[in-house]
């Protein structure tokens, strides 16, 4: 493959991998050429046929899925339905291979995909060999083998600037596993600071797992080249203009190529027909590329004009597709087209904003300002100061409504910027103040995304918000008496530090939801007890805000949920009214299955969750299941709970998604794979995953009922024989467990048990004991607009790296 010049590059390249390097990492600007120069070499050394190519974020497969697949291609016909019966759920890969999809499908497959804990570097190193990576390393050395059988050489995966740390986690052993049988090679586009961060990262990554890596910084050609490779490609001949100051040495700039998507084949040409079309067309094109992915709808867009100054004017971008238009959106037809128009035209749409600010008679749009912070290292600094701060208000109230994708996306922006600034500007106390309030909401975004991990070990430098933010971690990772510990490190340390009275309460209430939350996971339902009463008087308290009122109404009380108030239902607050009705909507099903309020509570709860992004979907999505069960749609429920299975994070909700998918089954009287799904979810009791004693009861009941059912009579036997230690149980699940008891003694042992509802409480319906998902973790954000100002200046708050003065 032709490649011009690049010839350092390509050499440098070539001799990492036929040096034995474990992986290469290429970076470099979007558009400077990687991909080009990465298979100018793998094409001429290896051939392209031996290489494993992935995009993360543009295939459709996992990355452990994706090289199941290509490795299974190349097995021979038996290895493959033996393989895919083991390793993965059929359903998730629509692929040719033969017979695939009719092989027998072993109901306790395992799913093929990764924990979805976001773990940083530091915690990656430490936990690749434990226990939370177990279930990747199994199948990556599953993979590793197949692929020993294979004509695969290299494995080159692109666009690892959207890829998560849990992800490196995954290359990480996909590395360790199959070279050097197959050189790994990593392709990003990094510049500047991010380039040295993860530089650093990669090799802490290959000294603390002895892997030799190779580092290829990319970079524009200089103007000479630049008019080389114009030269080269007979542009000129095409009346196109050279510039250098435009095209900034990037070739996807010099020659823009969207030969990847053949349906928008010759759109270099299109654009600069709309380019030529007057300013209005000009400035039209500049709007909706500052705009892109941010606003499209159309009336927003006309707004957005108004406030720029500047009439629309979309005929010929309409004309030749370059705009795309409906009733109601208006954007750029394709994502490379606003590639292109964001390398090409960046100084442009610099002055476009540049000119808005100093225009400017009252505050920016909000809109405006989040597309601005991306282009803020071409801004004065005041401006900067300006929209950073912006952009900080704006994570916050986006953090309220648990909507933290679009808030670690914001923040990214926002840290990469306030890297950029020079020394002398760092030393300026707005920007002292900017970088505690980022350094402090990257806490709490990582604590929300289970991206902390590493439990506070110097407690005499860590703050109380910080010990804060570990506890809630710690919980939501399952280390519950790491969880209690810290929490009870910062109720004991409020008096220390000179607190306002509503943070010291929000703190002491925080870190006793903290406790309490995972007292319940542990099923130390007497201690909870104790505890819970403590809070509640403090509730009572009228100094108590409303938001810990819900809060506090979302916990059980002795094991039954709260009677509730239909003034919660007005909550501004979506993230409290989501979880308010989810759990009320579980209360209403063990009253009457038949109230026409739950699916309702239920479908607003799914979609306002699932509009966070949060892993906890996976709570409404269950307790839905169990309504459409015990309303008689089976076939409904089967369907949510193989999707929710494909949304698990956590034990409890793998272990509700296959106990509740089990019930399903059997109502429809197919007890075999039922007993299935009852193993399957039985797993999680069984290996100590799950500690709540609930858990277990209704586990080790539904499992000896379908066994007994499906003709084991012993194992009932000896399920009355276990003796359950109620003692620290709420007095309710002792009666529940005597009336399911006895009702399965006066009926006949066959499918009616389980297949007849005799009572619109689910949980004596019939035989079987569904699990319900209730939101009793405390996951709300603990910082906020209201506080932020106060844990900066006065909460002993102090990033790491940041020096104070004395």
């Amino acid at each position: 493959m032709d490649c011009f010049d690049r010839v350092g590059e390509r050499t440098r390249l070539l001799n990492s991998i036929r040096g034995g390097a474990n992986f290469c990492f290429v970076a470099g600007r979007s558009g400077v050429g990687k991909s080009h120069i990465i298979n100018s070499v793998l094409s001429n050394e290896l051939g392209m046929a031996h290489v494993l190519k992935y995009e993360i974020g543009r295939n459709p497969l996992l990355l452990t899925q994706f090289l199941f697949a290509c490795a299974m291609e190349q097995q021979p016909l038996r290895s493959k339905i033996l393989q895919s019966i083991k390793s993965i759920r059929l359903n998730e890969l629509n692929l040719s291979i033969p017979f695939v999809g009719k092989a027998p499908i072993k109901w306790d497959s395992q799913k093929l995909d990764i924990d979805r804990a976001k773990l940083p570097f530091v915690d990656i190193i430490r936990e690749i060999e434990g226990p939370l990576y177990a279930n990747e390393r199994r199948e990556i050395l599953k993979i590793s083998n197949l692929l020993m059988s294979t004509d695969f050489k290299a494995v080159w995966i692109s666009n690892i600037e959207e890829i998560t740390n849990n992800g490196f986690g995954l290359i990480l052993l996909i590395v360790k596993l199959i070279s050097p049988r197959c050189l790994v090679i990593l392709e990003g586009a990094y510049s500047g600071q991010t380039y040295k961060l993860i530089t650093e990262q990669l090799r802490l990554l290959s000294d603390k797992n002895n892997l030799v890596l190779s580092l290829h910084n990319v970079k524009p050609f200089n103007e000479h080249y630049a008019k080389g490779l114009f030269d080269y490609l007979g542009l000129a001949d095409k009346g196109i203009a050279f510039s250098y100051k435009h095209n900034l040495g990037l070739p996807a700039a010099i020659k823009f190529d969207l030969a990847e998507s053949s349906e928008i084949s010759g759109v270099g040409k299109k654009l600069e027909e709309c380019f030529s079309d007057g300013e209005d067309a000009i400035n039209t094109l500049l709007l909706l590329t500052l705009f892109y992915s941010i606003e499209n709808r159309y009336q927003r867009i006309i707004t957005l004009a108004e406030h720029f100054n500047i009439r629309l004017s979309i005929r010929k971008a309409l004309e030749t597709g370059i705009v795309s238009l409906t009733s109601n959106l208006c954007e750029l037809s394709h994502p490379k087209i606003a590639r292109y128009l964001t390398l090409l035209k960046k100084q442009d749409i610099f002055r476009f904003i540049d000119n808005y600010y100093k225009t400017l008679k009252s505050d920016s749009l909000i809109e405006v300002d989040l597309a601005a912070i991306a282009y803020s290292d071409m801004l004065d600094n005041k401006t900067k100061i300006k929209l950073f701060d912006k952009g900080i208000n704006y994570i916050l109230k986006q953090l309220e409504a648990n909507k933290l994708n679009i808030s670690d996306h914001v923040l990214t922006f926002i840290e990469t910027g306030i890297e950029s600034l020079t020394t002398d500007q760092v030393k300026d106390k707005e920007v002292d103040v900017l970088y505690r309030k980022a350094s402090l909401i990257r806490l709490q975004i990582d604590s929300m995304l289970c991206r902390l991990t590493g439990v506070s070990t110097n407690r005499n430098r860590e703050s109380l918000i910080e010990l804060l933010l570990f506890a809630q971690v710690r919980m939501r990772m399952i280390d519950l008496h790491g969880a209690i510990a810290l929490s009870e490190a910062v109720k004991a340390n409020l008096n220390i530090v000179t607190l306002s009275d509503e943070l010291s309460d929000w703190f002491d209430f925080c870190a006793t939801y903290i406790q309490l939350s995972s007292l319940i996971a542990l099923g130390e339902f007497s201690r909870y007890s104790d505890e819970y009463l403590k809070l509640q008087s403090k509730i009572n308290n009228s100094r108590t805000s409303t938001k810990c009122k819900v809060l506090i109404s979302l916990l059980p009380v002795h094991g039954n949920m709260k009677k509730h108030s239909y003034e919660y239902f007005k909550l501004e607050d979506p993230f409290l009214a989501a979880r308010y009705k989810n759990n009320l909507a579980c209360e209403l099903m063990t009253k009457n299955i038949n109230n026409p309020e739950i699916p309702t509570m239920l479908s607003s709860s799914i979609e306002a969750v699932s509009l966070e992004g949060s892993v906890e979907m996976t709570f409404p999505i269950n307790n839905y299941g169990l309504y459409s069960i015990y309303s008689g749609n089976a076939d409904e429920a089967i369907d949510l709970y193989f999707s929710m299975i494909d949304q698990c994070t956590y034990p409890y909700d793998y272990f509700s998604a296959y106990h509740n998918l089990a019930i399903a089954m059997a109502t429809k009287g197919s007890i075999e794979q039922a007993l299935e799904f009852s193993n399957q979810s039985h797993k999680y009791v069984l290996d100590g995953s799950l500690k709540d004693p609930v858990f277990a009861i209704k586990s080790y009941f539904n499992h000896a009922l379908l066994s007994y059912i499906n003709g084991d009579e012993t194992a009932w036997k000896n399920f009355l024989l276990i003796n359950f230690d109620f003692n620290t149980l709420p007095i309710r699940y002792a009666d529940l467990l005597n009336k399911k008891i006895q009702y399965v003694e006066k009926n006949t042992i066959n499918k009616e048990l389980v297949t007849c509802f005799s009572n619109d409480n689910i949980e004596l319906s019939n035989a079987l004991w569904p699990q319900n998902l209730q939101f009793w973790d405390f996951m709300y954000p603990i910082i906020s607009l209201e506080n932020i100002d106060e844990i900066t200046n006065r909460g002993g708050y102090c990033p790491f790296g940041l020096i104070q003065e004395t």
